[in-house]
């Protein structure tokens, strides 16, 4: 399974796309709930599995209810796609996969 940060559109929709494509199932994450659910819609019916989750990689707080709700659903991440594009640096995602399980 693959977490794709900023899934909601360009590069990042691109990706899970093709992870898709290839049978993966995914988590979209992003800041805008419309446009993940548009595009987890979308994603949906090439028949893998899609949990859309609002998170804002610049909030530490929203990164760990990701890992959170990932760990609990999936148990585990193969692909972690660190897409979204901010401004500043010093965010957890670099711990995404030790708080989910996998190092």
């Amino acid at each position: 399974m693959a977490v794709i940060t900023g899934a909601s559109r360009g590069i990042g929709l691109a990706v899970a796309r093709e992870l898709a494509a290839q049978g993966c199932d995914l988590v979209l994450a992003g800041r805008q709930l419309a446009s993940l659910e548009k595009a987890g819609r979308e994603l949906t019916r090439t028949g893998v599995r899609v949990l859309v989750k609002v998170c804002d990689v610049r909030d530490p707080e929203s990164v760990e209810a990701l890992a959170a709700r990932v760990k609990k659903q999936f148990g585990r991440v193969d692909v972690l796609v660190n897409n979204a594009g901010i401004a500043h640096a010093s965010l957890p995602m670099e711990n995404f996969l030790a708080t989910t399980g996998r190092t």
